[in-house]
C-alpha cells in the first residue's frame, strides 16, 4: 500500500471501529483498579468497627451492646473529560512504517483503527493515571483540575489520616526503606493480605539500589514475563513512572511519594464501559483530521483510613 492509497481510506468511519478499553495492561493495571460502566452518584457504603466487641456473656439478663461500628457512604461525581485527538495522515504512515507494521494492498480501515487505537490508549491510560494521582496537585493548572475531589493524594491530604514525610535517601526515620516499613506497619491487619506498594521512579531507584546492597534478607526481585517485580516483606512493589515523568516535567507540588493500599482501594471509575471515540472531521487547509470524545470520569480513593501515604514536598 502507498501513502495515497493510505489517504483514500475512509477516516470517517474509523469512529464506528475504534472502542477503548480501559486498564486491562501496564501501568494502569498496576496503578489503580478501573471500573467501567458504574452509573453516576452510585454510593460507596463502607463499615468500620472497633477491636474489642466481645464480652463474656452475663446470660439473659445481661444489658451489654456493642455500639462501636459507623458507617460511611461516598458517591461517585462523574466530570466530562475531553479525549481529543488529531491526526495527519503523512505522520501516521511514517510512524506504521517505522514500527514495521505490514501496509499489504488490502490493509483496510479497520486495521488503521486498531493501530490508532492502540497508539491512542497508550496515552488515555497514561493521562488517566496521571490525573488519578497528582490532580489538585499543581495549582491554577487546567490540566490538573479535571475532578471535583482532586486525585488519591489530594484526597489523602483532605481526609483525617496521616501523611509521613519522606526523604529520597537511606535515612533511618524518614528515608525509603524505613518509611516502607512504618506504612506496613501502620497498616490495619486486616488489609495487609491484599496491600500493594505504590511508588515513584526516585523511590524505586533507591529500593532497587538497596535490593542490590549485600546480605539484603527482607527485599526481594523476582522475574516475570522477563522484566523483574520487586517486594519488601512480601508486599509487591509497583512503580508509576509516567506519573513520575508528569510530576518532575511539570512541577507538581509533590516530588515523590509512596503508598501502601490494596489495589482495589483506589479506583478510576467510568461511566460506560468502553470509550468509543467520535467521528473524524478533515480540515480542508490543513488536511489533519480531528476527533473530540467526551467521557464521564471520577476517581476515588474508596477508604481513607486503609491508604497509608508518605510524601516529599518538591522545594522550589
Amino acid at each position: 500500500m502507498t501513502f495515497t492509497d493510505l489517504n483514500k481510506l475512509n477516516m470517517e468511519s474509523l469512529s464506528e471501529i475504534i472502542s477503548l478499553t480501559v486498564g486491562l495492561v501496564g501501568e494502569m493495571q498496576k496503578g489503580a483498579t478501573v471500573l467501567a460502566g458504574i452509573d453516576n452518584k452510585t454510593p460507596i457504603v463502607t463499615f468500620t468497627a472497633k477491636d474489642k466487641a466481645l464480652r463474656k456473656s452475663t446470660g439473659c439478663d445481661g444489658n451489654y451492646e456493642y455500639t462501636e461500628m459507623a458507617d460511611k457512604v461516598k458517591y461517585y461525581d462523574f466530570q466530562p473529560v475531553e479525549l481529543p485527538i488529531v491526526v495527519c495522515l503523512q505522520d501516521l504512515w511514517g510512524k506504521m512504517v517505522a514500527k514495521g507494521i505490514h501496509l499489504s494492498d488490502d490493509f483496510s480501515e479497520t486495521e488503521l483503527a486498531g493501530f490508532m487505537a492502540s497508539e491512542v490508549l497508550k496515552v488515555l491510560e497514561a493521562d488517566l493515571l496521571r490525573l488519578a494521582w497528582l490532580d489538585a496537585d499543581k495549582d491554577a493548572e487546567e490540566a490538573y483540575n479535571i475532578f471535583k475531589n482532586g486525585g488519591f493524594i489530594k484526597q489523602m491530604e483532605t481526609s483525617d489520616e496521616t501523611i509521613l514525610s519522606l526523604t529520597l535517601d537511606t535515612d533511618d526515620t524518614t528515608g525509603v526503606v524505613r518509611t516502607m516499613k512504618k506504612l506496613i506497619d501502620s497498616q490495619r491487619p486486616d488489609q495487609l493480605e491484599n496491600s500493594e506498594f505504590f511508588v515513584t521512579s526516585n523511590v524505586m531507584r533507591i529500593f532497587k539500589d538497596f535490593v542490590e546492597s549485600k546480605d539484603n534478607h527482607i527485599a526481594q526481585m523476582i522475574m516475570m514475563d522477563g522484566k523483574p517485580e520487586y517486594f519488601l516483606e512480601g508486599y509487591k512493589i509497583n512503580e508509576l513512572p509516567h506519573v513520575s515523568a508528569s510530576m518532575t516535567a511539570d512541577t507538581t507540588k509533590k516530588e515523590a511519594f509512596i503508598a501502601f493500599t490494596p489495589k482495589t482501594n483506589i479506583q478510576i471509575v467510568l461511566e460506560d464501559s468502553n470509550v468509543n471515540i467520535k467521528p473524524f472531521l478533515q480540515d480542508a487547509q490543513t488536511r489533519k483530521y480531528y476527533s473530540t470524545t467526551v467521557f464521564a470520569a471520577d476517581v476515588m480513593v474508596a477508604v481513607p483510613e486503609i491508604m497509608k501515604l508518605a510524601t516529599k514536598e518538591r522545594q522550589l
